[in-house]
This record gives structure tokens, sequence and C-alpha cells, in this order.
């Protein structure tokens, strides 16, 4: 009887025989025993993928970059929290002071009506003015403050302000003149 003629990287013994099996990488026939347990990151642990695999070109050494990052524990909540005053909310160079909107940042404001278009804000002793009879578009999308730069609303302008109060909370709108933030 013999035991025939392997192919791959197998040894025959007649005096010791040992099992056979293949990489399942590459393919070749091994010795069983020359096979490893093909192991990779799974979280933060190391762990086998399934895969038998020869220990000569295809056993892989586990991706550190697989490992999952280990997070700090989120902080305690606060008891009795407060919410912020209104001059202590600011939006990119404007401020929020009891529904009236100011100017913390008046680098390109103008502080006079001169030249300025119908509908031109500029910056009436640190409030947000609006110049000339407007007539708004009630299509027009809605500016919230917190969502918008000192610079953008300059560009946009009053001209699409509400004249009432829209009633949308932080909704800026054009009271006589005077720019305001909705309550809601």
């Amino acid at each position: 009887m013999t035991l025939g003629n392997p192919t791959g990287f197998a040894r025959v013994s007649r005096s010791a025989p040992k099992g056979f099996g293949i990489c399942d990488t590459c393919g070749y026939l091994y010795n069983r025993i020359d096979l490893v347990e093909q192991v990779e990151f799974y979280g933060n642990e190391v762990k086998w993928t399934g895969s038998m695999v020869c220990t000569r070109t295809c056993n892989d050494k586990p991706q550190a970059q697989l490992t999952s990052p280990i997070l700090p524990p989120d902080p305690e909540p606060l008891d009795n929290p407060r919410p912020e005053t209104a001059l202590q909310i600011y939006s990119q160079g404007l401020a929020n002071s009891s529904g009236v909107l100011l100017v913390t940042d008046a680098t390109f404001w103008q502080t006079s009506v001169s030249g300025l278009p119908s509908g031109g804000l500029w910056s009436n002793n640190g409030t947000v003015t609006i110049h000339g009879p407007t007539l708004p578009n009630p299509l027009a999308q809605p500016i919230l403050f917190g969502r918008v730069y000192a610079i953008d609303l300059l560009s946009i302008g009053g001209s699409d302000m509400p004249l009432s109060d829209p009633h949308v909370v932080n909704q800026i709108w054009n009271s006589a003149g005077v720019a305001h933030v909705s309550a809601g």
C-alpha cells in the first residue's frame, strides 16, 4: 500500500504519517501541523478568522489599525443647568439683546445711511438698522440668528425681512427699521 505522491509542500513519512491540509490563502498542500489559525483584530481583541494558513507565506500579522479606539467616558451631566442670558448669546459678530439684534464686530458695517440702497443694513450705535422702506418677498428664505454670519447678513440685506414678528424662534425681522430676533 502506497501513500501516494502529494503535491505542494507536504512531507510524507512512512514511519510517522501526518495528516494533510490545504492553505486557505495560497491553496498549496501542507502537513496539517504546518497550518496555523489566521487571526485578526476584532474591536480590541485578536480573534481567529476561521482560515487555516501556511506559515511559509500566508500567515499575516494582525493589523493594529483595525482596533477600535478606546473613548473616555462621557462627562457627568450638570445638575440644574442655567441657560445663557440674552447678552451672552452671540452669533458670529452679532448678538441678541432681549430681541434686538446688535453688532458685536463693526469691522465691515457702515455707521451712516450715506450711499446705502433701500434695504441696506447699517450699525446705528451697535444696533442693526435697515435703511429706507422695504417690501419683503413672502417667498424669501428666513434669516435665522445663530445660523448667519454678520458679513453674510450685510450681503443679504434687510429687504426681505418680514415687517412683523413671524413667531419663528430666532428668525430676524424688521420692526420699524430695527432688526429684531423673534422669540417664537
